[in-house]
C-alpha cells in the first residue's frame, strides 16, 4: 500500500513526464515525487493527474481535471508499456526503478467532450443552492457541519492538502468523554497527517513521519498516536 515510508525510503526520488501541451509543443516536466503526495503522506494518482492536466492546458484548474481523458504509462524493467491507473499501479512503478531514482512517463491527455468543464456562473450556483439548503428547517446541511465528518457519516477524518486543518469535532463535548481505547484496526495519526500536510506545503524538509497507531478517541473516532492525543484536542484551530 502507498504511504509515507516511500518517501521515507527514496526522498530524492524524481518523475520525468513526457508532455504534450495544448499548442502542440513536447516538453519535459522533471518533477519531484514528494510533489504528488496528498494530505496524508500518500503517494496520489489523483495529484499527479491534477499536475499533467495543469502542465497540458495552463489555464485548467486544478479542481477541473475530469473534463480531461488522461493516459499515463511508462516501461516496465521487461520493457513492457504499462498503464498507471491507481495510486498503487504508480508506487508499483516507482519501486521497480528505485535504484535509478527516477521515472520516465508518458502522458496524453485529451478534453472529454462529453463533459463540460464547469463555469464559473455554474460553481457560483451550486453554491447558493447549497446555501439556501442550509437554511432549511429540519436539513441535515449545517454550514457549521460538514456532513462528512466521522461523527455524521462513521468515515475517518480526509486531510486537505491545499487547506490542512483539524476537525471541529475534536472540540465535541466534555473533555473526560475524549479518552484513548485500544483497537484491532491500525490507521494513519490524524495529528501527523496534520503536520505532514502543514510541513509539505510550507516546503519544510525532511517530512515528519506519519504513525499508524491503534489507539483512537473514544469520541472523537480518530486514530492518534500517544504523543498527539492531547495536543489533538488543544491545538490549533481549523484555518
Amino acid at each position: 500500500m502507498p504511504s509515507s515510508s516511500f518517501f521515507e525510503k527514496c526522498p530524492d526520488f524524481v518523475l520525468k513526464l513526457k508532455i504534450k501541451a495544448a499548442d502542440g509543443q513536447t516538453q519535459i516536466r522533471r518533477v519531484r515525487l514528494i510533489r504528488i503526495a496528498d494530505g496524508e503522506g500518500e503517494v496520489s494518482y489523483k495529484e499527479l493527474v491534477n499536475l499533467v492536466v495543469v502542465s497540458s492546458f495552463p489555464e485548467t484548474r486544478t479542481s477541473e481535471s475530469s473534463p480531461y481523458n488522461v493516459s499515463l504509462t511508462y516501461h516496465d524493467v521487461d520493457g513492457d508499456s504499462v498503464t498507471i491507473a491507481s495510486s498503487d499501479e504508480l508506487v508499483d512503478a516507482c519501486e521497480q526503478y528505485v535504484g535509478q531514482k527516477v521515472l520516465r512517463i508518458h502522458t496524453n491527455v485529451k478534453p472529454n467532450t462529453m463533459v463540460a468543464p464547469a463555469t464559473a456562473a455554474g460553481r457560483a450556483s451550486n453554491k447558493r443552492a447549497m446555501s439556501v439548503e442550509a437554511q432549511r428547517p429540519g436539513t441535515d446541511i449545517s454550514p457549521f457541519t460538514s456532513p462528512a465528518s466521522p461523527r455524521a457519516s462513521n468515515k475517518r477524518t480526509r486531510m486537505s492538502s491545499k487547506k490542512p486543518h483539524l476537525p471541529l469535532h475534536r472540540f465535541d463535548g466534555e473533555g473526560k468523554n475524549h479518552v484513548a481505547v485500544i483497537v484491532k484496526e491500525q490507521r494513519r495519526c490524524t495529528y501527523c497527517k496534520y503536520e505532514f500536510a502543514m510541513a509539505k506545503l510550507n516546503g519544510t524538509h525532511p517530512l515528519p513521519t506519519v504513525a499508524r497507531p491503534s489507539r483512537k478517541c473514544s469520541t472523537c473516532g480518530d486514530h492518534l498516536c500517544k504523543p498527539h492525543f492531547e495536543v489533538f484536542h488543544q491545538g490549533p484551530l481549523p484555518k
